[in-house]
């Protein structure tokens, strides 16, 4: 009989333990916090920028490859060597624009003022960088000859046709300018490169046509604008010196 009451014991042990678990596991279960309003509301708001975000990238990027038949249009193609260390001022005397008015989607509001406001025969010595705000200096200038128009139009189309991947760093050190035109003057594109920080600026038909930073991309436009305009080896020298270890922390 005692092994009978030892085999019963041994049967509904777990079973009694379990009982007496039961109320405290379900009182944790009781006390686990509900999501409150905020965090459904903060849900709700990410899942929409999200929404908003991918949206505006394929528009940006289907306008990007859409511009590329306004880039056929060039007639006049200029190459820069830029100073990568920026001015926030034009000094007295100097302009950046181009030496005509000219109505070009890829100018900003501030751009028109200053090309209603100053006509000069003397070519710019600066170039504009969009999203800075900022000045770089042209350090040497190339207009391309006909044939090398051509092969500029194919390698900026090659550029605008990639789509953004927005994985550029936080940076900008201008190396490379170029700038697209009609002869009659009006800019079809201009943008300025820089190979260290992966990017270039492209304007959208947005407010006030604000620039963008947008991946850079494309070895064929890099390896044409190295061919026209080489980068002397006592820039690169200099931008190692002052930028070399800052720029690589930033990547």
């Amino acid at each position: 009989m005692e092994g009978f009451f030892i085999l019963l014991l041994w049967v509904f042990q777990p079973l009694v333990a379990q009982e007496q678990a039961t109320p405290v596991e379900k009182g944790k279960k009781d006390s686990a916090p509900e999501p409150d309003g905020s965090d459904l509301v903060m849900d709700a708001l990410y899942a929409a920028d999200q929404s908003f975000s991918k949206a505006q990238k394929k528009i940006r990027d289907d306008y990007r490859k859409e511009y590329q038949k306004i880039i056929k249009l060039a007639e006049t193609v200029e190459i820069y060597l830029l100073d990568f260390e920026m001015i926030r001022q034009l000094p007295k005397g100097e302009l950046e624009p181009s030496n005509s008015l000219v109505e070009g989607s890829q100018l900003d509001a501030e751009e028109h003022e200053i090309l209603e406001e100053e006509v000069s025969e003397k070519p710019p010595g600066f170039m504009r960088i969009g999203p800075y705000g900022t000045f770089s200096k042209i350090l040497k200038r190339k207009v391309l000859e006909a044939k090398a128009v051509k092969q500029g139009e194919e390698a900026v189309s090659d550029l605008l046709g990639r789509p953004d991947k927005d994985t550029s760093a936080w940076c900008h050190y201008p190396i490379h300018g170029i700038r697209m035109a009609t002869k009659k003057g009006e800019i079809l594109f201009q943008t300025s490169v820089c190979y260290a920080c992966g990017n270039y600026f492209f304007r959208y038909p947005e407010y006030r046509g604000e620039a963008d930073w947008i991946d850079f991309s494309s070895e064929k436009l890099e390896a044409f604008l190295k061919k026209e305009m080489p980068i002397p080896q006592a820039e690169l020298d200099r931008f190692e010196a002052k930028y070399g270890s800052k720029e690589k922390e930033q990547k």
